[in-house]
């Protein structure tokens, strides 16, 4: 992925290797949700007795999932909500400090019908010498999915984003 990246940048413009965290579109349900219909996974919602919803802020964005989609690959039923925030199987960025906050569980789609989406920092080659290239793998290999969220929740709540990714590189002893 990293190669094809970098054939796609423009002159100059480098991408290094990926980060552990990602930024996709993920499958979300509440506790509630997940113990009243026995969901452990997306599998599980062709069990589910009643009809769910699926739908959430990222409904919309290009690498939801269709109802269709999740019919063909899991044979499950679910009924369109668009961006309610209330449907039973929520569509969320993985970065949506919504999944922390309200203790979401986020179902695996092991049958890939969401592609996922993997953070790679872009360089200007030129700028940055091999102790930059150095720093940045050392960050890739800390900053996770869960991690990113909240770094995004920070900067939702008014923190500027220096100040949360400096926070945040003191904490990994990445900065002093």
């Amino acid at each position: 992925m990293e190669a094809t990246l970098s054939m796609a940048l423009p002159p100059g413009i480098v991408a290094l290797p990926p980060a552990a965290a990602q930024g996709g579109v993920v499958l979300a349900v509440t506790r509630s949700t997940a113990g009243r219909h026995k969901l452990r996974g997306l599998a599980d919602v062709r069990g589910a007795r009643t009809g769910l919803t699926l739908g959430g802020s990222a409904s919309g964005d290009p690498d939801a999932p269709s109802v269709a989609a999740l019919k063909k690959a899991y044979g499950i039923t679910l009924t369109p909500a668009g961006t309610a925030q209330a449907a039973d199987i929520r569509v969320l960025r993985s970065t949506d400090p919504v999944i922390a906050r309200d203790g979401l569980v986020v179902h695996a789609d092991p049958k890939s019908v969401v592609p996922s989406e993997h953070v790679f920092p872009l360089i200007s080659a030129p700028a940055v010498d091999l102790a930059g290239r150095t720093a940045l793998a050392r960050v890739n290999t800390l900053l996770t999915t869960t991690q990113l969220a909240k770094l995004t929740a920070s900067v939702d709540a008014g923190e500027t984003p220096g100040k949360a990714a400096r926070a945040w590189l003191r904490t990994k002893g990445l900065l002093h």
